[in-house]
């Protein structure tokens, strides 16, 4: 059955057999694929609007919103050389950067900006309708009484045993204490303001 209603490429069109699936393959196969398809439904929208964006920035690219490509491509000035010997030292001619500018501008202006702004709500949006989907499909397929898998991975268990963390224990599994988690938490944080700070300025001292 599942061959013939949903193994065809003739049935890609049409909604997955989800009960079907259910029913030869298990929970979690079918779990997968009422995702992958719930995601592709979901997809449409921010593709055609990715699509959309595109095109705009396409449309204006010679009449583009940004005063720094005419700077570029309509500017006659020399950049200072990057030697790459004593013998081997030439100027490069700003307008070389043309082509690099509009491609640059196809892929970020105020269109691109307000299009992932738009991809963020859409991923906040999906989550949230997909989690109402995942809770309908568990009260069809009878699924909110199953017993849940408690084991520890041995990776996490062997990793305590090396770093000599000192170990909690709650609901008989062990854990790591919130002093130590908040503490590697801040000085990741630290690290990457740190991080973020180097390379700006980097940025500012090339300028």
């Amino acid at each position: 059955i599942l061959r013939a209603y949903w193994g065809s490429i003739t049935q890609i069109v049409k909604i997955q057999p989800l009960k079907l699936v259910n029913r030869y393959l298990g929970p979690e196969v079918a779990f997968y694929f009422a995702w992958l398809g719930y995601f592709v439904c979901m997809s449409i929208p921010l593709a055609l609007l990715g699509i959309l964006t595109f095109t705009y920035s396409l449309l204006t690219l010679e009449t583009p919103e940004d005063q720094r490509i005419k700077d570029v491509c309509e500017n006659s000035r020399f950049l200072c050389p990057n030697c790459i010997s004593y013998n081997h030292c030439n100027f490069t001619n700003l307008q070389d950067s043309c082509y690099y500018s509009k491609l640059n501008y196809v892929f970020d202006n105020q269109v691109t900006t307000l299009f992932a702004f738009v991809t963020i709500l859409w991923a906040i949006v999906f989550i949230v309708y997909w989690k109402k989907h995942e809770e309908k499909l568990k009260t069809e397929w009878n699924l909110f009484y199953t017993a849940v898998d408690h084991s520890t991975r041995s990776g996490f268990v062997r990793n305590l045993k090396q770093w000599k963390i000192q170990t909690v224990v709650r609901d008989g599994e062990p854990g790591i204490p919130f002093v130590w988690k908040f503490s590697v938490r801040i000085i990741s944080i630290l690290a990457l303001l740190a991080l973020v700070k180097t390379i700006s300025s980097i940025e500012m001292n090339s300028k």
